[in-house]
């Protein structure tokens, strides 16, 4: 299995179809199932909808026909769904089920607008981030929208990362520069640290953090054979004066790592991976460098760079040029810290605005019966 291909699929696959669907797929196969979608994660989500041939608009009109055409109900309404997500309006879905009637048969165009309806009733309550997603779902026939904004802004960086944040900089002792390189990807490390190597100073320490941890063992074999002598935070130990790179082999600390940091470059925005979210970054001040795949978070990364909370670079190379300036330059950086707390605060309480939307339907609900679904 190509891990490039698998992890881009599993990232197109994720935003078309949903979270909750697709991680209920990967971790209820067992290893009967798993083959399979192992093959359709890679192949069908990273070979074929990953080309670029065409929009993932595109696709889903595409599929939607085929899959009418084919009369396989399940899967139809999920891509409904999808195509949804993807940005396809209510009226186009529409006439791709009309086409289908006229060239498949108007059975197949019958039980296709029947799942089509009852994917859209499901958009009965909705609750967007902007006002722009806000719209798009009115477009698409719901009865009433809310705009909620993002409830990532309302996590507040726990008291004991705080704490942690600052047994960090003790620890890479008081005349180091602390850049983070934070959730970085495969094949985003080895130019970061070529160009780490080649451009920045040795009073600057890089705290490298990978996405997945499975590859802290990987990346530690990166940073050995870049020639950068390398610590691990799970060592617990004082980071040596000479130590280039300290890797942060850990989970459920990323806000400590940002509380420690002087500026992140926010990883998945080097590759096209859609980037990640820089809320945890703002809401304890640490300046963010983002790259120009934020296709995931593309609203929320905008808004921060609008506000001054980030800075988007064209590159790795770029990335580390705009990461020393800012370093070197404690006005600016406290700028960008004092933005980025504005930021996250700012946009706080939209757990209690979705709480407002979904209790009346809670109260309504109809419970289910044994054995429905």
């Amino acid at each position: 299995m190509s891990n490039e291909k698998y992890e881009k699929g599993l990232q197109i696959r994720t935003q078309v179809l949903g979270e909750d669907y697709v991680n209920r797929s990967i971790q209820n196969a067992d290893a009967f199932t798993q083959p399979l979608q192992q093959l359709v994660t890679e192949y069908c989500w990273g070979h074929v909808w990953g080309r670029e041939g065409l929009s993932l608009k595109e696709r889903s009109m595409i599929n939607l026909a085929m899959i009418s055409a084919l009369n396989r109900p399940h899967e139809l309404k999920l891509h409904i769904r999808g195509a949804l997500r993807n940005g396809l309006s209510r009226e186009q879905i529409r006439e791709i089920l009309l086409q289908v009637g006229i060239y498949c048969g108007v059975p197949a165009a019958v039980d296709s607008f029947r799942l089509a309806r009852e994917a859209f009733a499901h958009l009965s309550a909705i609750g967007a981030q902007t006002e722009a997603d806000g719209q798009r779902m009115t477009d698409l026939g719901a009865r009433y929208v809310m705009i909620t904004g993002n409830i990532k802004f309302d996590i507040a960086p726990p008291a004991p990362m705080q704490v942690l944040a600052a047994d960090f900089r003790n620890r890479f002792g008081p005349q180091r520069e602390i850049l983070l390189a934070a959730s970085t990807r495969e094949g985003e490390e080895d130019p970061l640290l070529e160009a780490f190597a080649r451009m920045c100073p040795p009073e600057v320490l890089l705290v490298l953090v990978p996405r997945h941890p499975d590859r802290f063992d990987e990346v530690a074999k990166l940073v050995k054979r870049a020639g950068l002598k390398l610590q691990k935070r799970s060592k617990g130990v004082p980071v040596m004066a000479d130590t280039r790179v300290w890797l942060g082999d850990s989970m459920g600390e990323m806000h400590a790592y940002y509380g420690a940091a002087d500026v992140a470059i926010i990883g998945g925005s080097w590759a096209r991976l859609g980037g990640q979210n820089p809320i945890e970054a703002s809401a304890v001040g640490c300046p963010v460098i983002v790259g120009q795949h934020t296709f995931n978070f593309k609203a929320v990364c905008e808004q921060a760079i609008e506000v001054g909370a980030a800075v988007r670079a064209d590159d790795i190379d770029d990335a580390l040029q705009v990461a020393l300036e800012i370093i070197a330059d404690p006005i600016r950086r406290k700028a960008m810290s004092e933005a980025g707390s504005l930021f996250a605060h700012s946009h706080r309480g939209a757990t209690g605005r979705t709480k407002d939307l979904i209790t009346p339907l809670l109260r309504t609900a109809r419970p289910r019966r044994p054995g429905e679904r």
